[in-house]
């Protein structure tokens, strides 16, 4: 049996013409695929959080001609919001929505799915468990649950689909990822498991364990990029051969979103590194100028756009930086906000003319105010 798995879409997030285009490339390879999967899971973070209809439309779309191929089933991410009976209304009835653990065969094997949950939610679908269980950390429950359900068929394969970390996987800046939810080490995984795929984590991973050669745990990474500067490009899908076990990435062309630093002095100063105008020119970047003082930002801004003429789109933001250290003692001894702004406005030189001075003062005060309020 063949299962495609993808998960991390985070419709709502703002980027939501490249999630088309991924779900869109993501159909037409399974269409053309010889054999076509028998099923397919979305691994969770479907949404971003709150839906407008639009967006709730897109997935519909995108969802129902997915299921056209194969049956869907819909894991519950922890961006995706508690209720969209509006969206599931509108589905076809191969879509399937898992808000809770389920497991099914597949083939002669079984697939577990785990939504993301909290461990509030986790206690309070689990009555039976007792006082010193409850003291359990997250992960441990959960893997204690699984490996119990696992150990029902030990003469099957078991895989596993769902939203979760994995103890020792790398977030998007290569870091740990910290946070609530469901955390379990490799060993316990690989251990119980035969392999699996799973979304949360939007930096591609394959996770393995020398003591269970053969078996891993897959992050094909989100769909598309989501922000600014991220340090992969990788974004795909997954297909798992339950028979064999192994499981193959399928990676997207996706448009990247680019940062670069730059100086403007009168005279541009950008590195783009190992990147050309024809590399870049479908992606989005985003460059982030330190203005020498006494400089126009115009200019700056159009020497930018000399150096970059053709990219998907560019955002130029700007940062002045005073020809000498500022030394103001009157904004960090003024009480008011006003008046430290007043104080900086003289010492970088920098303040604005009327009537945006007045509005921008206006402003502090108010929000000053609204803050001693509270206090």
């Amino acid at each position: 049996m063949l299962i495609a798995v993808f998960g991390d879409a985070h419709i709502g997030a703002g980027v939501d013409d490249d999630i088309k285009d991924a779900l869109q490339q993501i159909h037409d390879q399974l269409l053309a695929r010889n054999p076509r999967p028998d099923l397919i899971i979305v691994t969770g973070d479907l949404f971003d959080g709150q839906t407008t209809p639009v967006q709730r439309q897109l997935a519909a779309e995108y969802l129902n001609r997915l299921s056209r191929l194969c049956p869907v089933g819909i894991i519950k991410g922890n961006h995706d919001p508690e209720h969209e009976n509006e969206l599931f209304g509108m589905l076809r009835t191969e879509i399937r929505y898992f808000p809770e653990y389920a497991c099914f065969s597949c083939g002669e094997n079984v697939a577990h799915i785990l939504p993301w949950i909290n461990r509030g939610a986790w206690i309070a679908a689990h009555p039976e468990l007792s006082v010193e269980e409850s003291a359990k950390s997250l992960g441990a429950l959960a893997a204690d649950f699984l490996r119990v359900r696992v150990a029902m068929f030990p003469e099957l394969k078991h895989y596993l689909f769902g939203h979760l970390t994995v103890d020792g996987a790398r977030a998007e800046n290569h870091q740990p990822l910290i946070g609530e939810g469901v955390t379990i080490g490799p060993h316990d995984l690989l251990e119980i498991f035969h392999g699996g795929v799973l979304g949360h984590i939007h930096l591609q991973q394959i996770i393995t364990n020398p003591s269970y050669p053969g078996r891993s745990m897959v992050y094909p990474g989100s769909i598309a990029a989501m922000n600014y500067g991220e340090t992969s490009n990788l974004h795909a899908y997954a297909i798992l051969d339950t028979d064999s076990g192994a499981i193959d990435i399928c990676n997207l062309q996706c448009p990247r979103r680019l940062i670069y630093d730059a100086l403007w002095d009168g005279s541009l100063t950008l590195d783009m590194g190992e990147e050309t105008l024809e590399s870049i020119s479908n992606d989005y970047i985003k460059v982030r100028i330190v203005l020498q003082e006494g400089y126009r930002p115009e200019d700056a801004r159009k020497a930018v756009r000399e150096r970059i003429p053709q990219c998907r789109e560019l955002k130029i933001e700007m940062q002045l930086r005073p020809k000498e250290q500022v030394r103001a003692p009157e904004v960090s001894r003024s009480a008011k906000a006003s008046d430290k702004m007043i104080g900086y406005w003289k010492a970088t030189g920098t303040t604005p003319d009327e009537p945006k001075r007045q509005r921008m003062l206006d402003k502090v005060n108010y929000l000053e105010e609204l803050w001693n309020q509270r206090a």
